[in-house]
């Protein structure tokens, strides 16, 4: 699972892909670490906001202790609340590198990550989101956010595409995911291999 991610980035560079965001075109965004319980800058709609990172449903009296940071996509859609979240209610989260395990993963070619997730607003909570997640095909951790490329992020926040069950799982191959470049985090000294891409 994604214990943290980071997002350091440009105004500029956010703005590009999404012109709504509430930032100045000289500002630089440096958030070293993201954890659960944060606020995290989400896009939706062709905007922007911040929403603390841990899903508290609408319908809910008082937020959990525990929220749900991640959300497996397997069967996502057929689970009726959650169902509804991935038909109006899909955002993404901008990170420039993830925390899996003892590994950082960032794109291959220093890129923005774009982070499927879904986001509602409670009462007492305000908005929150959770991240997607999927299987990966190389051992760094049992599953890894949803990361989409460019084209697949805009269609992800089209208000008029309601993803199917079969159109999910396309996206969750690991073969059609973007490359990625891990780090190790932890001690050098007991991993012989430190840092390697994968696609």
């Amino acid at each position: 699972m994604c214990h943290s991610f980071e997002l350091k980035a440009s105004a500029s560079l956010l703005l590009r892909h999404c012109p709504g965001l509430p930032l100045a075109a000289g500002e630089r965004i440096r958030r070293e670490q993201i954890v659960p319980g944060d606020q995290a800058l989400v896009v939706a709609g062709g905007s922007g906001w911040l929403a603390r990172w841990g899903l508290v449903g609408s319908f809910l009296e008082r937020a959990p202790r525990q929220p749900p940071l991640c959300l497996d996509t397997e069967g996502l859609a057929e689970r009726p609340f959650y169902g509804r979240l991935l038909r109006h209610n899909r955002c993404l989260v901008p990170a420039s590198a993830l925390a899996v395990g003892g590994w950082r993963l960032s794109h291959r070619r220093g890129r923005l990550l774009w982070l499927a997730g879904v986001c509602d607003r409670h009462a007492d909570a305000g908005p929150t989101c959770a991240l997607l997640t999927v299987a990966t095909n190389v051992t760094v951790d049992a599953r890894i956010p949803l990361i989409l490329h460019d084209d697949e992020a805009a269609a992800w926040l089209a208000a008029d595409w309601a993803p199917a069950a079969g159109e999910l799982a396309e996206l969750c191959q690991p073969a059609a995911r973007p490359a990625l470049h891990a780090e190790a985090r932890c001690n050098p000294a007991r991993l012989p291999q430190l840092a390697f891409d994968f696609a």
